[in-house]
């Protein structure tokens, strides 16, 4: 079957859909992502269902009688007991299910998750570990509901699926997170790519996320799964990310948005009364051309004022800074043929996404990234991370291979 390309705007490998019963192969490796360019309803009316890619791939579901579940199908030939698997997914269901969390050792269906799944977007990042080799051709994953389900995958920017083979070592530490966040963080799973860039180098981030379109820190405050999320509480790190222009805002007229360090201080507490011990971080984004800079007018008035921002943000918060709008400005200087922004000139490409994740990473464990350090399908990984480094650790760049 024809790959599928160019989905949102870059080169990316599809998961295909079928039904409970289906099979189906796609590519000729263990490292598929499908992102979706419009929503996707995979309804428990409908029989089967069709969707196609602009270039005549075909992405297939099948539902009705025994459309209470979905079954990802990715090829993995000689893919031995032990590896980690990692399985990351954001859909919402109608009406709200617990969704059950399967892989096919070729004698039957073993559990390693699950996730309540309801009216809104759910992220859930799941790493599991094979008990077996895997002695068919492709791996399967099942998405068990146990109830006919309208399974709703989101619009663009939102990693649908992702499962990637992450070898069979053992990572030295484990990192409880939680990240919160909006579009910025979404947009080609900057996230997922923090957890694959961590277990590299050697950590397990145990993750738990809502990310949700246009959310300001004060929205998440009362949004249910961001409420849930804090409550379940005992985390080590959060990483959360305001709406792109608040700190500016802030910055350029305190009197007016002073709500915005309000609450940011709010959610710290919120976080810490769960998570007494628990670091904060908070995104630094990005100046974008889009919108005239935001409204700001320029990329230097933008940067700065976002930089003023959040550090009064953070300094009130008794929090961290990710300096990802640090990265991005000096990656404007050192590699402007590097395209860091999504056609809206303002949402990153999946470069901006990497080099978000590489600045997060950094930040996190405070170690420059081995030769290792996976690429996770950026051709110009190498340089992203030594802007990264540049932006975290102040080293000079002098290395331009992309």
């Amino acid at each position: 079957m024809k790959s599928v390309r160019k989905l949102v705007y870059s080169t990316i490998v599809p998961l295909l859909f079928t039904g409970c019963n289906g099979t189906c192969i796609v590519s000729d490796s263990l490292s598929c992502k499908w992102m979706s360019s419009r929503k996707t309803v995979l309804s428990a009316d409908v029989q089967d269902s069709v969707f196609r890619s602009p270039d005549g791939g075909v992405i297939v579901a099948r539902s009705g009688p025994d459309g209470d579940c979905l079954v990802f199908s990715v090829p993995a030939k000689g893919l031995e007991a032990g590896s980690a698997v990692e399985f990351d997914l954001t859909l919402s269901c109608n009406p709200e299910s617990l969704i059950t969390l399967e892989y096919h050792d070729g004698n039957g269906w073993t559990r390693f998750g699950g996730f309540r799944c309801g009216k809104e977007y759910v992220t859930s990042l799941h790493t599991f570990r094979l008990d077996k080799d895997i002695a068919e051709d492709s791996l399967r994953i099942r998405c068990n509901a146990g109830l006919d389900v309208d399974f709703i995958f989101p619009e663009t920017g939102y990693v649908a699926a992702n499962v990637s083979d992450l070898g069979t070592s053992v990572p030295q530490d484990t990192l409880k997170m939680f990240v919160l966040g909006n579009s910025f963080t979404y947009f080609y799973g900057s996230t997922p790519m923090l957890k694959k860039l961590a277990w590299k180098e050697g950590h397990f981030l145990d993750i738990s996320a809502n990310l949700k379109g246009g959310q300001t820190l004060g929205d998440h405050l009362s949004l249910e799964l961001s409420r849930k999320a804090i409550a379940e509480g005992d985390y080590d790190v959060a990483i959360i990310q305001d709406q792109s222009q608040n700190p500016a805002r802030y910055a350029e007229t305190p009197d007016l948005y002073r709500q915005v360090q309000e609450d940011c201080i709010a959610l710290a507490g919120q976080i810490r009364s769960r998570s007494s011990d628990c670091r904060i971080i908070i995104d630094r984004t990005w100046a974008y051309p889009g919108l005239d800079c935001g409204g700001f007018g320029d990329y230097d008035t933008f940067d700065r004022l976002l930089a003023k921002g959040t550090e009064l943000m953070a300094e009130a918060a008794c929090a961290d800074i990710a300096p990802v709008g640090e990265a991005f400005s000096l990656c404007r200087t050192m590699y402007p043929e590097i395209g860091l922004y999504f056609p809206d000139e303002k949402h990153p490409s999946a470069e901006g996404a990497y080099l978000k994740a590489c600045v997060e990473y950094l930040l996190l464990f405070g170690k420059r990234f081995s030769p290792d350090a996976p690429d996770c399908g950026i051709p110009c990984a190498i340089a992203l991370r030594s802007v990264a480094e540049a932006a975290v650790f102040g080293k000079n760049i002098n290395d331009r291979t992309i």
